[in-house]
């Protein structure tokens, strides 16, 4: 990637697990990055993807359903 901005991250929660959101723009395409704390061994779970506006407007409700089926391990 030639140009890579990122906004300020944003935190939240999936499924009561605390997380980082950082969104931003890769090129052309738009990128995500989400820290998912999961409590069970001091273990975080990263997701990311780049991806076109295109394929976000496609696929992007299949990409919320993902992080939202995240749950905390046992």
């Amino acid at each position: 990637f030639y140009s890579v901005r990122f906004d300020d991250p944003v935190s939240g929660d999936v499924n009561g697990l605390p997380v980082i959101y950082v969104l931003g723009t890769a090129d052309e395409y738009n990128a995500h990055v989400a820290v998912i704390d999961a409590p069970a061994g001091n273990t975080s779970l990263v997701v990311t993807y780049f991806a076109t506006q295109e394929a976000l407007d496609a696929y992007g409700a299949a990409l919320q359903d993902i992080l939202s089926s995240i749950t905390a391990a046992e």
